[in-house]
């Protein structure tokens, strides 16, 4: 079955490392990544699931969960993952699928005759919220993948879903970004009016934020409304967790008790609440028409501990 960008994600139940799942129940309203290995006991794959599971918290922080899959049974699974945690010191904390008879794997196109009629090749979907597939890669395999690159594109993919805007090649997160090809001049200018032409269809901004994505400071935890300077007024808390200067910020401070407080109106009138554990202070005007989307991603705090944007 060929899967293509668009296309719904096909939906399974299958056996993994941590139990029986359900495709789509498992990923719920979060990003995943559905990527295959070869076999078990294999060396790229023992070092690719290194990889990913040395970098789960930069998907958590990303909103999305990662899953592996091989044709290998479960009791093989984990046989092999020790040997995973030996080699590159991380432990797999993410389920990996297993599909003997082969089902997933051809569900997904994983099988590719002419490099294997035995394993799968290292395939990667990446799957949105909305279960459509939103990107995908196909490694031949005697090649690792690069899970910075994933997190890369994670990221672009992300920031294009929030905003009208593509990434050049190269990019990075936090790099200049171009306006969408399919806002006119006039759109531009009232979404982005500061924005650079260098060619007619070439249209350059300063990047948006995506996602309320945090990192762990001794600061506040400061909420970044937009790096594009806007109307709406949100006053800048200096020093850490400020890296552009710019940047619009809501502040909040974690308690080492539990305490919600009330912010201002969202887009549709409903009051929005600070996160659990959380006390916040908003700085600026009460009924941002952007309150609920600037607040949504705010979910962390242990006991004394902040957390900036990153």
């Amino acid at each position: 079955m060929t899967i293509r960008l668009g296309d719904e994600a096909p939906n399974f139940v299958a056996d993994t490392t941590e139990g029986r799942i359900n495709f789509h129940d498992w990923k719920a309203n979060s990003w995943a990544v559905l990527f295959s290995h070869p076999a078990d006991f294999t060396p790229v794959c023992t070092t690719e699931l290194g990889a990913a599971a040395g970098r789960k918290a930069e998907f958590d922080r990303r909103n999305t969960k990662i899953i592996g899959l091989s044709v290998d049974p479960v009791a093989l699974h984990h046989k092999w993952l020790p040997d995973v945690q030996d080699v590159t010191g991380n432990a797999v904390n993410f389920p990996v699928i297993a599909d003997p008879d082969k089902t997933v794997a051809e569900m997904y196109d994983m099988m590719h005759p002419a490099a294997s009629d035995t394993f799968t090749v290292r395939s990667v979907f990446v799957i949105g919220p909305d279960n459509k597939v939103k990107l995908t890669f196909t490694y031949p395999p005697s090649i690792g993948r690069n899970f910075e690159e994933l997190l890369r594109v994670l990221d672009a993919l992300q920031l294009a879903e929030k905003h009208p805007v593509a990434t050049p090649a190269d990019w990075r997160d936090g790099d200049d970004v171009i306006v969408a090809f399919g806002l006119s001049d006039e759109e531009a200018k009232e979404r982005f009016p500061d924005f650079v032409a260098k060619k007619p269809y070439l249209r350059v901004i300063k990047q948006p934020l995506a996602l309320g994505r945090m990192r762990e400071s001794d600061d506040s935890v400061c909420v970044v409304r937009d790096r594009v300077p806007t109307t709406e007024n949100e006053v800048v808390q200096p020093g850490k967790g400020n890296t552009v200067p710019d940047q619009r910020v809501a502040v909040f401070r974690a308690l080492p008790q539990p305490d919600v407080s009330e912010l201002g109106e969202g887009a549709d009138g409903k009051r929005e609440s600070a996160p659990h554990g959380f006390h916040s202070r908003h700085e600026g005007r009460g009924n941002s028409p952007h309150a609920g989307e600037q607040y949504a991603q705010l979910a962390l705090g242990r006991g004394n501990h902040a957390f900036a944007i990153s």
